[in-house]
């Protein structure tokens, strides 16, 4: 897009009426002031290769001849103008157990093949893009955009964020270091927003459903063991039958609990009377451990699909402070 003066601007309102919300433009005599507002949505098309349909009633067949049935119907089918990737590029038969590329857990993040796990080359609809701009005069400046869905609760934040995992790679040694810790005041700030957010994640979860799920991939992990199927469903909390007034019982309880200690005063009660129940109920991170059990974070994915654990930083920070808690009470 190349901007001079009224005519540029006439040739961009066609465009801003398709994906823009503003544009300005100065006058010649002052600064270059340019304002572009990414605003339409995608359709929310998906997009496949030209041999779906071939490729589709192939997999009918083949399963229906071990008595298998597929999740893909005879009567699913993309729209013709959408079949458009060339079945022969990389994503159209991206296998994760031949590439060794996982980033594609937990299962469903894509649509695959039932019986292989072999993608069928689908592709999200998508709103991104990059504009250009060029001035007489001035080298071309780029610039991405792009426009996502709407945050899931703005109101929360996550108990360990891109933050935690980054402070965890340039600062996990600082907590190790007593003098860390010793500055108590310091520690207990970091205590109290990590304990706040734990009780913000809890308020948007179904832990009643969550725990359900825990309990099917315990059984799932079992038989992957070579273990019957109810050996390991039980490391997770027992289910919960709903109530008249409670109908999620473990959600209810939970939420209860935590709202406790986000009063940090109540929490370091508990600890000092308990100092050993940090380590008891908070999951050591890369333990090695796949079944989802009682520890915490409790019930949560992580991006392996096995059970989520907080940063090495933070559970070191969480000990070390527990710690000192019960230096001052021996004190």
């Amino acid at each position: 897009m190349c901007l001079q003066g009224d005519v540029a601007y006439r040739e961009a309102e066609a465009v801003h009426a398709r994906w823009c919300t503003e544009l300005r433009w100065s006058t010649a005599t002052s600064p270059v002031a340019l304002a572009l507002g990414y605003l339409t949505p995608a359709t929310g098309r998906v997009y496949g290769p030209t041999d779906l349909t071939e490729r589709l009633d192939n997999l009918r067949q083949r399963l229906a001849k071990s008595n298998q049935e597929t999740i893909w119907k005879k009567d699913f089918a993309l729209p013709p103008e959408c079949l458009i990737l060339n079945p022969k590029a990389t994503w159209c038969g991206f296998d994760p157990n031949k590439s060794g590329d996982y980033r594609t857990n937990p299962s469903g993040l894509y649509a695959s093949e039932d019986d292989t796990s072999v993608s069928l080359g689908f592709v999200d609809d998508v709103c991104d893009g990059v504009i250009s701009c060029s001035l007489p005069g001035l080298p071309p400046a780029f610039a991405r955009i792009t426009s996502g869905p709407p945050d899931y609760a703005p109101d929360r934040r996550p108990v360990t964020s891109i933050a935690d995992g980054l402070t965890d790679r340039v600062q996990r040694s600082e907590v190790r270091d007593p003098a860390y810790v010793e500055d108590i005041a310091r520690t207990t700030l970091e205590i109290r927003d990590l304990m706040e957010r734990i009780f913000e994640t809890m308020g948007m979860m179904n832990v009643d459903a969550q725990n359900l799920r825990a309990r099917r991939e315990n059984a799932n992990i079992a038989q992957q063991q070579g273990l019957p199927p109810n050996a390991a469903q039980d490391k997770a909390f027992p289910a919960m039958d709903p109530v008249l007034g409670r109908p999620l019982p473990l959600t209810e309880l939970g939420r209860q609990q935590h709202r406790r200690f986000v009063s940090l005063e109540a929490f370091e009660n508990v600890l000092r009377e308990n100092p050993d129940l940090l380590a008891n109920i908070v999951r050591e991170p890369m333990t090695g451990n796949k079944y989802y059990d009682q520890q915490m974070p409790a019930l949560m994915r992580g991006s392996d699909r096995y059970p989520m654990h907080i940063s090495r930083r933070q559970y070191d920070l969480l000990m070390a402070w527990v710690q000192r808690l019960q230096k001052n009470v021996e004190e």
